[in-house]
């Protein structure tokens, strides 16, 4: 297992990320509502602890990331419907990038450590992101198609911005 450093992210310098991202989302949820995640947990996020936004950098990893779910569940794609497909404008100034290797090598971890199996590292990192201020983390996503954003809603500064400007039914 990899030895997560994690002096180093007091050190860490954010970045600034403004895209539009894609989130699949019950259609019984607000596009910008994480209270379901809070209550199931994820890999980036502990149960109960705190929520976050899953969103995804394209449509197709969003796709991917819904196809993960349901098989991880042992259920269907229909077994999730109805769903919906949201674009948000994301606006925020401080972004810990684990797509980029510096950042990797600098908190003592690799990719592999990210998309695998076990998220217990990842539910760490995110935790240590949160104390050390970020707003959100840009990730490959464990389908390895693609990035994925995960936004702290509860961590964004004034400053920054999360906008739902489109929904499409899905399922």
């Amino acid at each position: 297992m990899a030895s997560l450093q994690r002096r180093a992210f007091r050190d860490l310098q954010g970045k600034a990320f403004e895209a539009v991202v894609y989130r699949h989302v019950s259609s019984q949820y607000h596009a910008l509502d994480s209270s379901g995640s809070l209550k199931a947990g994820g890999r980036w996020n502990p149960q109960g602890e705190y929520g976050v936004l899953y969103t995804a950098l394209n449509e197709e990893t969003a796709k991917a990331e819904l196809e993960r779910l349901a098989e991880r569940q042992g259920l269907t794609l229909d077994d999730l419907a109805p769903r919906d497909l949201v674009s948000i404008e994301v606006s925020v100034s401080k972004v810990l990038d684990l797509t980029d290797n510096k950042i990797l090598a600098q908190i003592g971890i690799g990719e592999n450590v990210i998309v695998g199996d076990d998220a217990s590292l990842c539910l760490e990192i995110s935790r240590q992101a949160r104390r050390a201020g970020f707003e959100a983390i840009l990730a490959p996503s464990a389908t390895r198609k693609g990035a994925i954003l995960v936004v702290f809603p509860d961590r964004l500064t004034p400053t920054s911005r999360l906008e739902a400007i489109s929904k499409k039914k899905v399922l």
